[in-house]
């Protein structure tokens, strides 16, 4: 048997799923990696160093490995002749270089989730230590974004099994960036940061699910990583293929000789429109992330709402948001002002820009006061309102502003 059948023997068994004996047993042995998940986002270019990495080992990766240790990039120069080598220019093999990188981080990949929905989500399921709702923030679609991403794994693999020097590549990414992969992406990440404030949280006061969390981190599938260094994991990636579809085009551009080939222009495109798809992809789910915090903010702040003063008001604009519920709308943006009036003392203020009206409230503690303000001016004998409607809010850029710092020039000046 060649060395090229050999390593394609080992990825025939038609599953990366890893084997559950094998996931869940060997907790104490095995060594242990210095490379990990970067929680800052910060990427490495190196398939041993990557950031999808999980576990390590001596034994060469396949998609369909059974040992969820196998996560050691081939060299793909092991799978061509010394002729098919020799023949390959700098460019070529600089370009094979990052398709390997491209195919081995994706594999290592979908071993962190696998991690993440085989050690994880089922021991904290079998614990019972979390409610539904609860194991859904942490995992709420953790087999769909496996199964994805395992798709993915496999299709890529089906090409270096069709010819371990890749050839044309962009078809294959443009069906990789599609709307299936946005919206599990967008579903997995988008209350991510929440979750890892929760889990932090409820391993200080939950010693049950500490001790649940400290016997999965022990496992050497997960390299010593708490679950909070893990979960980030899908963020990471989706950030990374970018970077590597960048690298893939520079490399055939910089190939001045190939680049006025009809395939390789052709090629580029769909490399350049795989790079948009991904882009684009990065920053639904962004967006998701932020509209999912916003939501969480507004929901905090309804409940440590006070309308008491408001409500007894008489104004007309009292009577109508007088049973206000924050969590009804949408919020653009929030932040710390002061109010300054004529003859008053300066009154920090808490705004809320939502897309239906501004909404200014006093803290006190941890209640956030909706009240009306005094004007200080006898011109204007009515009070201030603390909610002002979009249809009535007129803006305009105050020339003084911008002779000021950066720091003072957020200002919100009133007119009534």
């Amino acid at each position: 048997m060649t060395q090229q059948e050999d390593f394609f023997s080992r990825c025939d068994s038609g599953n990366v799923d890893l084997d559950q004996h094998t996931v869940l047993s060997n907790t104490e042995s095995g060594s242990s990696s210095n490379s990990s998940i970067s929680c800052n986002g910060r990427l490495s270019e190196s398939p041993s160093n990557s950031v999808d990495a999980v576990g390590q080992g001596r034994r060469r990766a396949g998609p369909e490995s059974d040992s969820d240790m196998d996560t050691e990039a081939e060299p793909w120069q092991n799978l061509v002749t010394a002729e098919e080598l020799r023949n390959l220019s700098p460019h070529e093999k600089k370009r094979q270089d990052v398709i390997n990188e491209l195919f081995h981080t994706e594999n290592s990949h979908v071993r962190n989730l696998n991690v993440l929905y085989k050690i994880f989500y089922r021991k904290i399921l079998e614990s019972q230590t979390l409610k539904p709702d609860e194991l859904n923030l942490l995992f709420p679609n953790i087999k769909e974004m496996f199964d994805v991403h395992r798709e993915i794994n496999k299709e890529m693999w089906r090409r270096r099994k069709e010819d371990p020097i890749v050839k044309e590549l962009g078809d294959t990414l443009l069906g990789i960036f599609n709307e299936r992969l946005k919206k599990a992406a967008a579903t997995f990440c988008e209350s991510q940061q929440l979750a890892l404030e929760f889990i932090k949280k409820r391993r200080e006061r939950d010693s049950k699910f500490d001790a649940v969390l400290t016997e999965c981190e022990k496992k050497r599938q997960c390299r010593r990583l708490p679950l909070q260094g893990i979960l980030p994991t899908e963020m990471q990636r989706l950030s990374k293929y970018p970077l590597l579809l960048e690298r893939l085009i520079h490399s055939v551009e910089s190939n001045k000789e190939e680049v006025e080939d009809q395939s390789r222009k052709d090629e580029l495109a769909k490399l350049h429109l795989a790079m948009q798809k991904s882009k684009e992809i990065l920053n639904y789910v962004n967006e998701a992330a932020k509209l999912a915090h916003n939501r969480h903010r507004l929901e905090e702040i309804q409940k440590h709402l006070d309308t008491s003063s408001f409500e007894r008001s008489e104004q007309p604009i009292a009577q109508e948001f007088k049973t206000i519920d924050l969590t009804k709308y949408r919020l653009i943006i929030e932040g710390g002002m002061q109010l300054r009036r004529p003859n008053k003392p300066i009154v920090p203020v808490h705004i809320l820009l939502l897309e239906e009206a501004v909404i200014i409230l006093h803290r006190e503690g941890d209640k956030f006061l909706l009240k009306f303000f005094q004007s200080g001016s006898s011109a204007q004998p009515n009070p201030l309102s603390p909610i002002i409607k979009m249809n009535t809010l007129l803006v305009r850029q105050n020339a003084v502003c911008l002779e000021e710092t950066a720091m003072e020039t957020r200002r919100l000046v009133m007119c009534s």
